[in-house]
């Protein structure tokens, strides 16, 4: 029985990481000049680039640089004025920026094009962690996405409005996550009844 309770308590731990909600980072601005798709121009247009994100992932550090990656692939989307949503290539890593000790002052997007906002002040003190960051301005100095590039000749330069990290949640995800949870619990009841016997036989 102690064998038992143990798998199950295993099991447990591993639940929660199954119901983590998944991060999105939302960049809104307006398209610059270079922006095309299916080679006609897009520039002037509103969109929102929204990037999926893992919460599980623990930020790595490289010695000497003051990037915190989390490595990929990340799915990409954006949304622009009069085309809809059209999906970007994705994102090989991503990366938080830190300006101060310990304080994230940036992010960044690795397609592998390399893209960076920065902040004026920290958006974060859990550097290591993708975790939810209200609406925030950009430094107008930083806040030029260099090259944004997708399927049909998508090509993206822009400059951030507001940038904002929320964590999205569907009714479909719960439901699928109860049944997983649901069969993990009749997992373990059938693990503990085989261990059982065969500790009784024994």
């Amino acid at each position: 029985m102690k064998k038992s309770a143990a798998v199950i308590f295993v099991l447990l731990l591993f639940v929660p990481s199954l119901l983590a909600d998944p991060l999105t980072w939302i960049f809104k601005g307006t398209t610059d000049a270079g922006s095309q798709f299916n080679g006609n121009s897009i520039v002037g247009l509103s969109f929102e680039l929204q990037v999926s994100l893992d919460t599980n992932q623990v930020g790595m550090t490289v010695p000497g640089l003051a990037d915190i990656f989390f490595a990929g692939p990340h799915p990409g989307e954006i949304e622009i004025q009069g085309l809809g949503m059209v999906p970007v290539n994705p994102f090989t890593k991503v990366a938080y920026f830190l300006g101060s000790p310990n304080q994230v002052t940036g992010v960044e997007l690795i397609q592998p094009e390399f893209n960076q906002v920065l902040f004026t002040s920290a958006i974060s003190s859990d550097f290591l962690h993708l975790t939810p960051i209200s609406p925030v301005t950009p430094d107008p100095l930083f806040d030029g996405l260099s090259i944004l590039t997708g399927p049909n000749g998508l090509v993206v330069f822009g400059t951030v409005d507001t940038f904002s990290a929320a964590v999205v949640s569907s009714p479909e995800n719960s439901t699928a996550m109860m049944l997983i949870c649901a069969f993990i619990a009749v997992g373990a009841l059938r693990l503990a009844r085989r261990l059982a016997s065969s500790a009784h036989c024994n």
